[in-house]
């Protein structure tokens, strides 16, 4: 049974130490960031705010989760990103879920 259960999960993603490294605040683009980290988990505000679910995997790295995913439960940061009407980043952060 626990062998079934594990081969329903997969395996989790690999990190990338430098997945967020291309945001830049007024110069990413909307195409550029779904080119990146593929469609957010969340659209706010007349799709002027994006959030995307973030983790570290065992080497510390990067991972975009899906908010569907089996992997859901080991996001530890919030990836909120603010684009303005021609579709450009005009702000960003990156928070923590929760505290470790």
């Amino acid at each position: 049974m626990l062998s079934l259960l594990a081969a329903c999960g997969g395996t989790p993603p690999r990190g990338q130490p430098h997945l967020l490294e291309f945001i830049a605040d007024g110069a990413t683009t909307r195409s550029e960031i779904i080119a990146r980290l593929g469609e957010p988990g969340r659209r706010l505000q007349a799709d002027h705010i994006w959030t995307y679910r973030i983790s570290h995997d065992e080497a510390g790295q990067f991972v975009a989760r899906d908010a569907h995913g089996p992997y859901w439960g080991a996001v530890d940061a919030s990836l909120v990103l603010v684009l303005d009407d021609s579709g450009v980043l005009r702000r960003h952060a990156l928070t923590r879920a929760h505290e470790p």
